[in-house]
């Protein structure tokens, strides 16, 4: 479908010179005029239309059908919302000093792109003040979020509504004073979005 006549010779706006393409007169406006919506939402179809907006567009009367056609009437550019969430936001555990590697507690923290695009740029989750205390650790080959060495799953980009995890343990040394003072440390992972934090408070008996 060509929106202009090549044939039409001349200099433009009025001819296309040689014949190129898209150098003619417009030859019609097939921008739809009224909405349609005779296709199924359940017909497999592209989320954007010829211009790029949303299809079927999000704010009709009837969004669960779209229009015939390369044009979507009335749609606009869908609105692209990047955004991720850590879970669970605080951890308070407690830990005997000097607990084996199987009995410390560990504390599975989920990552999730709750945005509408993908969620790119995951970094591997540190350790980060506030907080200094070395009794929390991340265990590498239980964590699947970002590059880091010794994981089993590297997860750097995450679809909408798709998830990876970090696990942290917190493991006070035999040696170690017992609470209080709380065990404070903050784990962060970096991406797209922005950082996403969760704070940690151990309490070492």
């Amino acid at each position: 479908m060509a929106l202009t006549n090549p044939s039409v010779l001349g200099p433009p706006p009025s001819g296309a010179t040689g014949g190129n393409y898209g150098g003619g007169p417009a030859l019609a406006n097939y921008n739809l005029t009224a909405a349609i919506d005779s296709i199924p939402g359940a017909q497999p179809h592209p989320s954007t239309d010829f211009y790029g907006n949303a299809r079927p567009e999000p704010n009709e009367g009837n969004p669960s059908r779209f229009d015939p056609g390369a044009i979507e009437f009335g749609s606009s550019p869908p609105v692209v919302i990047v955004s991720a969430t850590l879970t669970p936001t605080t951890w308070s555990p407690t830990a005997t000093r000097g607990c084996s590697f199987f009995v410390c507690p560990v504390q599975v923290f989920t990552l999730t792109n709750t945005g509408n695009v993908p969620l790119t740029g995951i970094t591997s989750a540190i350790l980060t003040t506030p907080g200094t205390a070395t009794e929390f650790s991340i265990v590498a080959f239980l964590t699947t979020c970002g590059p880091g060495a010794g994981q089993l799953v590297h997860v750097t980009t995450l679809a909408p509504g798709a998830t990876c995890v970090v696990t942290g343990r917190f493991a006070p040394p035999a040696g170690d004073t017992a609470s209080p003072p709380a065990k404070t440390r903050t784990l962060s992972i970096t991406d797209l979005a922005g950082t996403q934090t969760s704070s940690l408070s151990g309490t070492a008996n």
